[in-house]
């Protein structure tokens, strides 16, 4: 129906119950065995209805499927690592990349942001027999949108792999699974499922106005915490990712503009996603691809506020009329997804003052 459909959309509210008594799914999902199995078998079909090469596969939880969609011909692959110093850090980093990515055609656009340490300049020597390698120096201050700019006009791929050096993989065939969404003509870009090096989550999707101004839903789980309606460990759509590791085409990223330097450390990356939102694409995230992130161990958080005001001004529509693709029931101060207070409001726009004392709700 939603294929035929000129336009799908969510009410959200409680409008079926579902009893549950022995025997039925809603106790057991291991009650009807043959339903699991012909949900996995209805989504292949649709796949193969719409033209779409992949396989179905079913989750570890029942009546929940993963879909790994098949990389199309042998696209190049730029990965984008800015980094200064830090020389474990990005060794680690590239260890992990060459590892199991299960895609192979990729090259590396090495960004270094004026390092002086001898451990990581001895790194760069040894690299620079790798034919995929390429080293860009930019010593300009630190704007991480502007060594991402200079370093993709720099890149040859037809897509794109933003990447922090504080990330290593953790999955095999994490690359694929980001090549087979990204590919897709209706995708704008493509995050992945990061943890901190503790093992709770860090990120599996962006929340418009979590937190006050954009928050990663979830954040702090433990690692293997399905999370609300098992949101962490499914394929879905978000109306942004991290720019800890963001894919998307080179197409795409033309069409919009890039990384807007203004916002110079953080909130660029929740711009671009929201950039390509506006221009009609889908932002998705996959739980298939699976990195460790450090977060802020090579920078910190200097110079993080600057740019909240800015991105606030620029998306205050997005603030006011709440995030399209999170349940207006779901709390905006707490990322475990729990019922929204009904003094809630108040409070959420009194945090955002506290960031943006110009706020008005």
């Amino acid at each position: 129906m939603t294929e035929r459909a000129r336009r799908v959309c969510h009410i959200p509210r409680i409008l079926y119950h579902w009893r549950a008594i022995p025997g039925s799914a809603a106790t057991d999902a291991a009650a009807k065995p043959w339903a699991n199995e012909a949900g996995r078998r209805a989504v292949a079909e649709a796949l193969a209805r719409r033209g779409e090469p992949g396989t179905v596969e079913h989750h570890v939880r029942r009546g929940f499927f993963h879909v790994r969609r098949d990389v199309v011909g042998d696209p190049l692959v730029s990965i984008v690592i800015p980094f200064r110093d830090g020389a474990g850090l990005l060794q680690r980093c590239l260890d992990s990349i060459d590892e199991d990515p299960g895609h192979r055609r990729y090259e590396l656009v090495l960004v270094d942001n004026d390092s002086t340490e001898p451990e990581l300049l001895g790194l760069l020597d040894r690299l620079s027999d790798r034919r995929d390698v390429t080293v860009v120096h930019d010593p300009r201050p630190f704007n991480w949108a502007a060594l991402n700019n200079g370093a993709v006009d720099r890149s040859r791929g037809d897509l794109l792999l933003l990447l922090n050096n504080d990330v290593t993989a953790r999955s095999p065939g994490w690359l694929a699974a980001m090549v087979g969404h990204a590919q897709r003509p209706d995708v704008g870009a493509v995050g992945a499922r990061l943890l901190y090096p503790d093992g709770r989550v860090q990120h599996v999707g962006t929340v418009i106005g979590l937190g006050g101004v954009a928050g990663h839903v979830m954040a702090g789980l433990p690692g293997d915490a399905p999370g609300y309606m098992v949101f962490a460990e499914l394929t879905r759509n978000w109306s942004a990712v991290t720019g800890a590791c963001l894919m998307m085409r080179r197409a795409v990223f033309d069409e919009v503009g890039g990384l807007d330097e203004t916002l110079a450390v953080s909130y660029n990356d929740v711009d671009l996603c929201l950039k390509v939102v506006e221009a009609g694409y889908r932002i998705v995230y996959t739980p298939l691809a699976e990195l460790v992130h450090a977060e802020s161990a090579t920078r910190g958080l200097t110079g993080y506020g600057a740019d909240i005001e800015p991105f606030v001004a620029r998306w205050a529509h997005w603030l006011r009329d709440g995030d399209p693709l999170y349940n207006p029931n779901l709390s905006r101060l707490d990322a475990r997804c729990v019922v929204r207070l009904p003094d809630e409001d108040d409070r959420w726009n009194e945090r955002l003052r506290t960031l943006v004392p110009w706020w008005t709700s």
